[in-house]
């Protein structure tokens, strides 16, 4: 789990690195902390997912929801729990979609409830999720982001709504971590089903784009697909 701290007040950081080092170990919880002291220290780090984002409302260089407002367009998936010495304040972090706040003085007790709602969470949506390790950058995506992935000798980029990423890599493997939801419409491109917007005799057209239908493969992907739409239905 990755966990990121933006707090100047250093004895509230120290209280959240410690609260959340102890909350890990005793559940077995690994985990990596990244603690910045000022608006402009975390801009080195807007463009990572965090996991699980602790934010202060007042640093002495920015506003703590406009800090978020602006990752939002970078990071949808991080979960934000506003830190502050005012309650009031913290209304306003739903409006960015907050998962929760802590009001400082940081109360132990209260970490613990709200840490565990937000690691709980995290750990149910865990398979929706994926990670891709590129050459010069580390993105965490949702699988429903995924439109469709493309292989060539084996590079692969993913179609996402967040832009396209290069990777290297095996299309089968990504086919086992993605899971039921994704087929291969031919060998070189693994479609995500529920982005499949039409269908001519030997193309598909996932997140705008057309893409090929192999012989070998249009049985079994006309199957999947209808399988996926009857399922849809039904729900």
């Amino acid at each position: 789990m990755r966990i990121g701290i933006v707090e100047d007040e250093h004895e509230a950081a120290d209280t959240l690195v410690r609260n959340i080092t102890d909350y890990c170990r005793e559940n077995h919880i690994k985990h990596e902390i990244t603690v910045c002291f000022s608006a402009a220290e975390f801009s080195a780090y807007a463009s990572c997912d965090f996991d699980i984002l602790f934010m202060d409302v007042i640093l002495p260089d920015g506003n703590g929801y406009e800090i978020v407002r602006d990752m939002r367009s970078r990071s949808i998936n991080t979960m934000v729990i506003f830190v502050t010495s005012m309650a009031d304040y913290a209304v306003k972090g739903y409006e960015v979609r907050a998962f929760d706040f802590i009001v400082k003085p940081i109360n132990r007790y209260v970490f613990r409830l709200k840490f565990r709602a937000a690691a709980e969470s995290i750990c149910m949506n865990a398979g929706n999720t994926v990670w891709l390790n590129g050459k010069n950058f580390r993105k965490k995506l949702n699988t429903e982001q995924i439109y469709y992935v493309d292989v060539d000798s084996h590079w692969l980029t993913y179609h996402t709504a967040d832009g396209n990423f290069r990777v290297y890599g095996a299309l089968d493997k990504v086919k086992r971590e993605l899971g039921g939801d994704f087929e291969f419409c031919n060998r070189c491109y693994l479609v995500n089903l529920r982005h499949v917007t039409g269908m001519a005799e030997d193309t598909v057209t996932v997140g705008g784009d057309e893409l090929l239908i192999s012989r070998n493969k249009k049985n079994t992907f006309v199957k999947a697909l209808g399988k996926y739409i009857a399922a849809v239905g039904s729900g």
